[in-house]
């Protein structure tokens, strides 16, 4: 045991009295920190009292010192982790596995394995400690799945595990399908030797997977899933590993990543992986990457193959509408090959490829325009691809929806075209600016800023009238942006950034911060942000994203002005005449986990959705997102269902609001429109001249259709046209209400 951990016990024993420890470290963080408030009250009553003796204020703080000894502890327990336990033979590694009470194991020898090893559902670490400080052997013995672990059961708020793995050779291991469990968590048929599903952050270092196969699945060696439908984006470290003679049927021969994982390799060398089925026509022979969020740095692929689809060694693709960052940097890629893309694919992603080295990397698919991908294929969706410092020979790029692969095609209607706007090339000690940009017109200078990775902050002294789609933000450009306008002469400093109807304005993958800018008559959406927001003093006005019904798909996001994914804040806006699917002025995605969004002080008029929620639409996942909206005003907005406002799952609390002459053209909901929340708050809020086709909910319609148990509270009376559908079939002339509603009382005082 180390000193300072001696020195806590010692302490322990001096202020606490027998079973005292025991007894505080039971109970909830909240009924310790009320009993520390109790404390220094009384401390502070002490302080002040002239006749208490001193006995009694030595006893009263008791409690203090205890509480301030309890804090001690736990920070001794985060700065010092948990002692290993010993596993020197597969019986140990089994036994250890299974105790939820061990988060640490230590393999002291070659284990060979017998069975399936158990599933873990908790953080660990998992490091080799055989003789010499040589790699421990975990042997799958070419019939069982070593380590799976998992962070969620079903459809519940997953675990936030994090998992350390390092010196150990996983060798050997093949993976079993067996059982699937709802939304997306399962025991699956893929990363035989080690399986991460929904974890939070995993880190391996000096790990070697060699010889393992997952025969109907992905992920030759390891396989990574999680999903932003239950969690945040879940972090992915790899250093100085090996990935050997592995092979899958599917997908990522060595690695499978799926959506929703930020990945760093760096230093780690990947040698003759291979994708072995054709049934999949599935990519990268060595690593798959469906998040386009992933760096590689410093590694080496050699010999990898995928007879099949796409990448020798890597394939990276990225959810539609979400701009990749992927990044290769001074890598060596050597004898791989692929149907197209003998080293590397890149489909609909943004990337920066930058001081590699291909050598003898081969397309083997028939026709001229294969060939001329033996190194590089990059299919363009909008997103960025750079190269540094110049474009490999043997690299294709080619618009998505002109691309036509390997025994499939990729569809798109992306309006794409292969330019220098888009294929970024820097030159030998140059600065990293696009061919074409004229940094001397108001649109060249926002794209250079764009393009830069190095420049996070921007002052706009000029009104811009685009002349071209402004590219995505440079891949590299990973810290948050922040853009504030400086017009000397228009109302607020505002700068105006005009669409003329044709162009759309800004795409961010990072977190921004906008101030005191007008977005006009932009097209599609003016501003998409992917990873939050804060804004104030911002117009959107004019801005229209066209809606044709007899066309599928009609592509999100729906929102003409703001669409936002991730916390946000906008506060002093004034939203007008912008008109969309649904959320035509703001939205934000449905997918949004774990969000808290701010809309205070706000105009919204004129708005105009074809299907929800005209001004704002906001939606999300249950118990997972809340959202507020203070001092705001929503007039003459309309859509042909929830006029003003629609909002859906989470928490919802709408205070001291003005809703007037909102229209629901074709259902409910003239004003507001409130669907399978888990509670709503509608505080000192003012209805007039709102109408709806339903006319019962001209006002405002609440929805709760499922079973799950919600609060509605209403301050300081209910709102007169309210209707409500409260039962479970959706049947709304079935008995009401099915879950308590509160109108008035002690509750209000909290959003008055």
């Amino acid at each position: 045991m180390t000193p300072s951990l001696v020195f806590f016990g010692v302490l322990y024993r001096v202020v606490f009295p027998a079973g005292v420890v025991r007894f505080y470290s039971e109970q909830p963080p909240y009924l310790l920190l009320a009993w520390c408030r109790r404390a220094r009250a009384s401390a502070s009553s002490m302080a002040g009292g002239r006749e208490m003796s001193s006995s009694r204020r030595s006893v009263s703080l008791l409690p203090l010192l205890r509480l301030l000894a309890i804090a001690t502890l736990f920070i001794a327990i985060a700065i010092y982790p948990a002692e290993a336990v010993p596993a020197n033979n597969f019986a140990d590694l089994k036994r250890l596995l299974a105790d939820t009470s061990v988060s640490a194991i230590e393999v002291k020898a070659d284990i060979k394995l017998t069975e399936d090893l158990p599933e873990v559902r908790r953080s660990i670490r998992i490091v080799g400690q055989c003789p010499g400080g040589r790699q421990c052997v975990v042997d799958g013995d070419s019939k069982y799945r070593i380590f799976l672990i998992s962070g969620s059961s079903g459809c519940t708020r997953p675990s936030r595990l994090r998992v350390d793995i390092s010196n150990l050779r996983l060798i050997n291991a093949r993976s079993n399908l067996v059982g699937v469990e709802g939304c997306g968590t399962l025991q699956w048929d893929s990363g035989p030797a080690l399986s991460l599903i929904v974890v939070a952050s995993a880190t391996l270092r000096g790990v070697n997977f060699e010889g393992n196969v997952a025969p109907a699945g992905s992920g030759g060696g390891l396989a990574v899933y999680s999903s932003a439908f239950l969690s945040p984006i879940s972090s992915l470290d790899i250093t100085n590993c090996v990935f050997r003679n592995n092979r899958a049927a599917a997908t990522g021969g060595g690695i499978d990543i799926d959506s929703g994982v930020k990945t760093t390799i760096t230093s780690s060398t990947f040698i003759d992986n291979a994708i072995v089925s054709a049934a999949f026509a599935g990519g990268g022979g060595a690593l798959s990457d469906t998040s386009g969020n992933l760096q590689v740095i410093g590694c080496k692929f050699q010999n990898n193959t995928n007879a099949f689809g796409l990448g020798g060694a890597i394939n990276i693709g990225s959810t539609y509408g979400v701009p990749g960052r992927s990044d290769f940097q001074s890598n060596t890629f050597e004898g791989n090959s692929a149907k197209e893309g003998g080293a590397i694919s890149v489909i609909r992603a943004g990337v920066s490829i930058c001081k590699n080295t291909f050598t003898n990397n081969v397309a083997t698919g028939a026709g001229s325009a294969i060939r001329r991908s033996s190194n590089v294929l990059v299919v363009l969706d909008r997103h960025p691809a750079k190269f540094c410092p110049r474009i490999p020979s043997g690299t294709r790029t080619v618009c998505v929806r002109d691309y036509k692969g390997p025994d499939f095609s990729i569809l798109s209607d992306a309006p794409c075209t292969v330019s220098d706007q888009v294929r970024v090339v820097c030159g030998n000690g140059g600065s990293c600016m696009p061919r074409g940009v004229d940094i001397r017109t108001p649109t060249g200078r926002l794209a250079s800023f764009l393009l830069d990775e190095k420049r996070t902050k921007l002052t706009l002294t000029e009104n811009v009238v685009l002349t071209e789609g402004l590219p995505h933000p440079s891949p590299l450009k990973t810290k948050p942006i922040t853009i504030t306008g400086k017009c000397p002469r228009s109302p607020g400093g505002r700068c105006v950034i005009d669409g003329q109807g044709k162009f759309t304005a800004f795409v961010f993958p990072v977190h921004v911060t906008m101030e005191n800018i007008e977005f006009r008559r932009a097209a599609l959406t003016a501003v998409e942000a992917d990873d939050g927001f804060v804004g104030r003093n911002l117009v959107f006005a004019r801005n229209r994203r066209t809606v044709n019904f007899d066309l599928t798909p009609n592509d999100r996001p729906y929102t003409a002005g703001l669409f936002i994914t991730g916390n946000f804040t906008i506060s002093d806006s004034t939203f007008r005449e912008n008109s969309g699917y649904s959320g035509a002025a703001l939205g934000t995605s449905e997918s949004d986990t774990f969000t808290r969004g701010v809309i205070s002080k706000c105009m919204f008029s004129k708005n105009v959705a074809a299907r929800f929620g005209a001004a704002v639409d906001l939606g999300g996942e249950r118990r997972k997102t809340s959202y507020r909206v203070a001092d705001s005003t929503f007039m003459g907005n309309t859509a042909a269902d929830g006029g003003a406002l629609t909002a859906n799952n989470g928490q919802v609390e709408i205070v001291r609001s003005t809703f007037k002459n909102n229209k629901a053209t074709r259902f409910f909901a003239g004003a507001v429109r409130i669907d399978d929340y888990e509670k709503f708050s509608l505080c000192n809020c003012q209805f007039s001249g709102n109408t709806a086709k339903e006319s019962n909910s001209s006002n405002l319609f609440v929805s709760q259709v499922t079973t799950i148990p919600a609060a509605t509270l209403f301050c300081p009376t209910q709102p007169p046209l309210t209707e409500f559908n409260c039962n479970f079939n959706g049947d709304r002339d079935e008995p009401f209400p099915c879950f308590p509603i509160t109108v008035g009382g002690p509750g209000c005082a909290s959003c008055l």
